[in-house]
């Protein structure tokens, strides 16, 4: 999520604090809007006291000030499961909005963007977390592109290119179709200087992204999902592995 003076002292209610809810309050902060935080795991709740977020107590006062209600994914807003602050909303009036929603109302103010009559066509999702939900509300915005996703090829799903992308770094796999996912504010020297080699040494592997669609491209199937579950597996048991050796040291 972007930060932007547009969200300036506007009032932001977020459903739950996983990556997604954290990244968005934090931008939000960043962006001198009010922020209210709420999970339903009292020990999340805990984690963020010593924030500069407010936790979210339910009183009227609280809901009369909200201008926006975000949830993360994984918060339901549509039939039985839906949360219980989402069916208040509709009592208060308040508008139940997407991360990517609040993307777009800046892009809409931004008068650069007008000017130049550039048009949004694809998305990477606030720490790599989304649902249907999120899904519906690319749609709705025109966006039919998103890199992101651990699969070892262009798939579709609900009508939606996802091109798979590699996390924090290159590396050179023997096969699939892979974007590069690079967070520039916490890259070293060192970083820097390995990307590059690994760009001049593997240089004749990059392809432009127009040469995706001369790629046989299926609907997401059992395979890619498979796939899916197992790279996440391994990411895990690795940070898990690190985690443990950090201790040991």
């Amino acid at each position: 999520m972007i930060t932007s003076n547009y969200f300036s002292n506007k009032t932001f209610l977020i459903l739950g604090m996983g990556k997604t809810g954290t990244s968005l309050s934090n931008a939000l902060n960043k962006s001198h809007a009010n922020v209210l935080y709420w999970d339903d795991n009292p020990q999340v709740r805990i984690k963020f006291k010593k924030s500069n977020l407010k936790e979210f107590s339910n009183t009227k006062k609280q809901w009369q000030a909200i201008d926006y209600i975000v949830p993360s994914p994984g918060i339901s807003i549509y039939g039985s499961l839906q949360h219980k602050f989402i069916g208040l909303s509709r009592k208060y009036n308040k508008k139940v909005v997407s991360e990517l929603d609040l993307f777009q109302d800046v892009i809409s103010q931004d008068n650069r963007i007008n000017k130049n009559n550039i048009k949004i066509t694809s998305y990477t999702f606030p720490a790599h977390s989304f649902n249907f939900d999120s899904l519906s509300a690319l749609k709705k915005n025109n966006i039919n592109i998103v890199y992101d996703g651990l699969f070892f090829r262009p798939v579709i799903i609900k009508n939606i290119l996802f091109v798979p992308q590699q996390l924090w770094r290159p590396r050179l796999v023997p096969f699939g179709t892979w974007t590069i996912c690079l967070h520039p504010n916490n890259l070293k020297k060192s970083d820097i200087e390995n990307l590059s080699k690994f760009i001049s040494k593997n240089y004749k592997k990059f392809i432009t992204f127009n040469d995706i669609f001369e790629l046989k491209i299926n609907k997401v199937n059992l395979v890619d999902m498979l796939f899916s579950y197992l790279f996440a597996l391994l990411i895990k048991f690795k940070r898990k592995l690190k985690k443990n050796k950090l201790v040991e040291c």
